[in-house]
């Protein structure tokens, strides 16, 4: 990672942080790491308590609802969590192998012309 990259991504979440916490509450995986960002940027305790009390309420809810509705095939829901966990940490696995690809394709670039 390049310093530029780190500015970048703070940048990115002083403009967005709000809405990646709110939303990150709901989608496996980011629920647990999203507050490591929110430190590092000082969230207002206040903002991130109301956000993840939000994002957590609505996603508990429709899984409550959910379970709610199936009765005995609640199983069904733990199976559509299940997939969409792991659909998740998919695009996460090929979002991080294409960020590596370009950072070393660049890298490689950049040795080639020092070398011409």
């Amino acid at each position: 990672m390049k310093a530029s990259d780190l500015v970048r991504t703070e940048q990115w979440f002083v403009k967005h942080g709000t809405k990646a916490v709110f939303f990150g509450r709901m989608v496996p995986i980011f629920r647990s790491l999203i507050s490591v960002p929110a430190g590092v940027e000082r969230m207002p305790m206040p903002t991130f308590i109301m956000l993840t009390t939000l994002g957590s309420l609505i996603w508990n809810g429709i899984l409550v609802m959910a379970g709610y509705w199936l009765g005995d095939q609640w199983d069904v829901v733990e199976t559509y969590v299940g997939f969409l966990s792991k659909a998740v940490l998919v695009l996460v696995v090929v979002a991080v192998v294409a960020y590596v690809a370009v950072r070393l394709r660049g890298r490689g670039r950049a040795q080639h012309r020092r070398a011409s």
